[in-house]
């Protein structure tokens, strides 16, 4: 089988062969390029504390709500945030 050089490239040809040689075909099944994790999103109890903040203080600005954001954040979960 011949691979046209700009179609596929030799490494993505490798990847599939190395993973098919590793588990088999079920490896080659489309995966999702969605990240696991997002190291700098907001945690889920802050972000509606935030939005409210937002709708309360219309003009208080971006930067504002940043570092409220920030403050809770650390608030919630010291041990993670901004180490």
């Amino acid at each position: 089988m011949r691979f046209s050089a700009r179609t596929v490239s030799c490494q993505s040809v490798h990847a599939w062969v190395r993973r098919y040689g590793s588990c088999g075909l079920g490896a080659l099944a489309d995966r999702s390029c969605r990240l696991q994790k997002c190291p700098h999103q907001i945690a889920a109890e802050v972000e509606p504390l935030v939005s409210e903040l937002g709708r309360a203080h219309p003009r208080g600005g971006a930067w504002r709500a940043n570092l409220v954001s920030a403050v809770l954040a650390w608030c919630v979960n010291p041990a993670e945030s901004y180490i």
